[in-house]
């Protein structure tokens, strides 16, 4: 979707949203957005295989795609061939990303140096919290048996479904945000637009998305040399359960070019929260991209990944995967079906 600059069009700003969203459910956003920047061009998309997107598996309400990089070659594309074509040369290129989105453009901007000058990112989903408390590596591992061993990649999650999801806005203890109004607004948009719903989260979406995040031991010293050509503000959810907050301060603290903001009080979607919790988010990411705010927050963080814990724990998921499959080998040899 293109809305123009409402005056002489000097900057260009791309929103990208997060999983199982569509760029309808940042309207209210775009409209607060585009008034106090009404000389920016904006252009918002759609992921493949969701929102008003075609699917790439047979189901309509799965969210699925065979690799995570597919995200991140459609938003590149989106970027380069449609946003940015026929637009004069050294046009300040502004994006915001949202949680999924947040991690797709990062990879975009790791591939493409400089192609963006001013990043917020939203919650990126950088790394996500346990399920039901599962350890990730866990959970990494069930996903990548489950995807790829026992056929059940486009299979929902336990407790997931048409339906059920922790992004369903009328769940109990919903995760997303506080306001009941806005996420009400927002559920009667999925239920009333079926092109628009995707339900849970299935096990291939989580074995390709685990294999591309980046946490302290994928954060490597090329990604960060890439990352600085671009000036980033993170804005971390003080009550984020869904995203992992440790991973997004290890990400701020290895950026030179990253400031992180705390939003207090919010949960995943400050830009759907109470207003002023909303309105405190979207002054922060307005003066940014308006250059109000400079400089960023000291670190001594230092970017190496750690090779060691990565090894550490893959040959403990490995260890326990042999000695599941030699106990099951047994067991079905000593019932007689081997």
């Amino acid at each position: 979707m293109h809305v123009p600059a409402t005056k002489a069009a000097k900057r260009t700003l791309v929103f990208i949203p997060g999983w199982n969203e569509s760029y309808i459910k940042y309207k209210e956003l775009l409209y607060d957005v585009a008034k106090k920047m009404p000389d920016c061009d904006i252009y918002m998309m759609d992921h493949i295989s969701q929102g008003l997107s075609e699917r790439w598996s047979k189901f309509q309400t799965r969210g699925w795609t065979k690799d995570f990089q597919h995200y991140v070659l459609d938003a590149e594309y989106f970027i380069k061939s449609i946003v940015l074509k026929g637009k004069p040369k050294g046009r300040e290129l502004l994006t915001f990303a949202h949680s999924m989105g947040g991690l797709v453009t990062t990879h975009v901007t790791i591939k493409n140096p400089g192609l963006i000058d001013k990043l917020v990112l939203s919650a990126p989903m950088l790394d996500v919290q346990g399920l039901a408390g599962v350890p990730m590596p866990a959970l990494r591992f069930v996903a990548w048996l489950h995807a790829n061993v026992l056929g059940k990649a486009f299979e929902f999650l336990p407790g997931g479904g048409d339906m059920k999801s922790h992004r369903v806005p009328d769940a109990p203890e919903n995760e997303t945000s506080s306001c009941q109004d806005r996420l009400d607004t927002w559920n009667h948009t999925r239920r009333t637009n079926k092109q628009v719903h995707v339900g849970g989260v299935t096990w291939g979406w989580l074995n390709t998305s685990e294999y591309n995040r980046i946490d302290h031991d994928t954060l490597t010293a090329e990604y960060c040399t890439a990352l600085n050509k671009t000036r980033i503000q993170l804005m971390c959810a003080s009550e984020e359960t869904i995203c992992n907050n440790d991973a997004m301060k290890t990400f701020a603290g290895g950026v030179a070019s990253c400031d992180l903001v705390m939003v207090p009080g919010s949960k995943h979607e400050a830009f759907m929260e109470f207003d002023p919790i909303r309105d405190f988010f979207i002054t922060e990411i307005c003066d940014f991209w308006n250059d109000k705010k400079k400089g960023k927050n000291e670190t001594t963080w230092t970017a190496k990944p750690v090779m060691v814990k990565r090894a550490i724990t893959y040959s403990v998921l490995l260890l326990a995967f042999l000695i599941w499959y030699w106990f099951t080998m047994k067991f079905l040899t000593a019932v007689g079906i081997l």
